[in-house]
């Protein structure tokens, strides 16, 4: 049985960490479609995991219960993964009440250039400290691409030895309408996350626009 922490999923032999707007609920379905068993951890869970009740758990928050455990992951590309944030935030989560400190902190109902403007400028490399919360260093995390999701689930979970058939991935909570990103907002984006560019090798020029 698998094991769902609120957007996290333990598996026999490995654990999936979900990073905001990187396919994580196209990856749990998927799982569920394939097989896997999942309940939610309030009703089955172990109640001794420190982290049991976070949403979104980060690398810290699994790694000393989970030494035995092959950790997988998946990112998007910077300027695409800005896109589809903007996109699930305006036209969902800002109305939820979790969010307003965050829709107040961030501007609310922003534009996207100006959006991304404020975000480069208050909070450089925003993404960057984000996926390195996740993906850890020295290969302790299979990271996989949103842009070739269904190859890299089969992947992840043929080297943690899951046992499985070959997996296909749908599109689950995706946004219905992106927006358009000005070459200016690029340029900030590609500047701002410039790190984490160069530690996944993305190449800037293969995004969707």
């Amino acid at each position: 049985m698998a094991l769902i922490l609120p957007h996290s999923v333990f598996l026999p032999h490995s654990v999936f960490l979900h990073i905001p707007k990187c396919g994580g609920s196209s990856v749990r379905y998927a799982l569920r479609d394939a097989g896997y068993s999942q309940k939610r951890e309030n009703e089955t869970g172990p109640k001794d995991l420190p982290f049991n009740r976070r949403a979104h758990a980060k690398l810290d928050a699994v790694r000393d219960e989970c030494t035995d455990r092959f950790l997988f992951t998946f990112v998007r590309e910077p300027v695409e993964w800005y896109k589809s944030y903007w996109s699930h935030r305006t036209n969902f989560a800002w109305t939820l009440p979790q969010y307003s400190e965050e829709r107040r902190a961030w501007g609310n109902d922003k534009p996207f250039p100006e959006w991304v403007e404020s975000i480069c400028k208050l909070h450089s490399g925003f993404l960057t400290r984000l996926y390195r919360e996740y993906c850890g260093t020295n290969g302790e995390v299979f990271v996989g691409r949103v842009e070739s999701l269904e190859e890299d689930l089969n992947t992840a979970l043929k080297l943690a030895n899951e046992k499985f058939t070959e997996i296909s991935v749908g599109r689950d909570n995706c946004s219905d309408s992106l927006p358009d990103v000005t070459y200016e907002s690029r340029e900030m984006i590609l500047d701002s996350e410039q790190e984490i560019y160069e530690e996944l090798q993305f190449n800037a020029l293969q995004t969707n626009s």
